[in-house]
């Protein structure tokens, strides 16, 4: 009798245990969500052109995600064709250049103004060397939340500049909705004229 009620005893605690389950610890939770979070951090590879072009959709962001991305003729065009259906406003500028500099905020404040109508600014810094650093630097401080390009240092900057038909810079390359050139500015010789690119970029983006 005795050996049946232990019987008894010991069917009912299994029972009574087997719905129960330990919560994990908060060290264990902890490794879990930022294993499962991380998309993409300073430990991460660097991100990619196209993911770059899908954050210049974005109003804001951490200035460390910005980034200055070296880049070839060819790729840099399929980025610009890639665009088919905006408009482009390309700001060529050179962060070691006072000028180019001062209106850097202009542009941003145009993406601003207008991304919501289909603009997408860019900016081609033609800094080489050691410079790079001290632009990238200044892109972050300013929060330049565009894709930000730099030309290979196997591409001279005047070939650059005889593709888009501008010397000098700062200079506003402007494309249609077509993905073909449709304007451009040329400022190293006059303070930049801020009322004709934005007539010129209303024009493109009013073209639908």
């Amino acid at each position: 009798m005795r050996a049946l009620a232990r019987c008894w005893l010991g069917l009912a605690l299994t029972l009574a245990g087997c719905g129960v389950h330990e919560r994990p610890t908060k060290s264990e939770a902890e490794t879990e969500s930022a294993t499962t979070d991380c998309t993409e951090c300073d430990c991460c590879s660097m991100p990619t052109r196209s993911t770059l072009l899908h954050r210049s959709d974005e109003t804001k962001q951490d200035a460390k995600r910005i980034e200055l991305m070296t880049v070839k003729f060819d790729p840099f065009m399929k980025d610009i064709k890639a665009q088919t259906g905006r408009v482009v406003c390309l700001y060529q500028w050179a962060g070691n250049h006072a000028p180019s500099r001062k209106h850097l905020p202009d542009v941003i404040a145009l993406q601003k103004k207008f991304a919501i109508d289909g603009l997408v600014c860019m900016t081609l810094s033609m800094d080489m060397g050691e410079s790079r650093k001290e632009t990238l630097k200044y892109l972050r401080n300013v929060n330049c939340n565009l894709v930000n390009y730099l030309p290979a240092e196997t591409e001279s900057v005047e070939a650059w500049d005889a593709i888009f038909g501008c010397c000098g810079i700062p200079s506003v390359v402007i494309y249609g909705r077509n993905g073909k050139q449709a304007a451009s500015f040329m400022m190293t010789d006059a303070p930049i004229d801020l009322a004709s690119i934005e007539k010129a970029l209303v024009k493109q983006l009013d073209a639908k």
